[in-house]
């Protein structure tokens, strides 16, 4: 998306509550965060689709991490984290399927 629209304050108020769990290591709470902040609008923030995908690799669930990180790239296909963000699927795909 070239213009996005702004983020309204209560999807703001998620995304720093999300950003402190983060912070303390409370991926559950700030997984949940961070998905009541997408709910609010899927397109406001790619960003916490960004995190979300680190979040879900934390906690070893790769596949889900990849689906984020896929969400974030329709997106955000031009951000300057966008080769960053399709190597790490690279690197989660590698966990979820071994190479042989």
């Amino acid at each position: 998306m070239q213009v996005k629209p702004p983020m309204s304050e209560e999807q703001r108020k998620y995304v720093v509550q999300a950003n402190y769990f983060n912070e303390k290591k409370n991926y559950s709470e700030a997984i949940k965060l961070y998905k009541k902040a997408i709910e609010i609008d899927p397109t406001t923030y790619p960003a916490a689709y960004y995190n979300l995908a680190l979040l879900y690799a934390q906690i070893n669930s790769y596949s889900t991490a990849i689906y984020y990180m896929q969400k974030y790239l329709l997106l955000e296909p031009d951000a300057k984290a966008a080769r960053n963000a399709q190597d790490k699927i690279y690197e989660w795909d590698a966990v979820v399927n071994p190479p042989e």
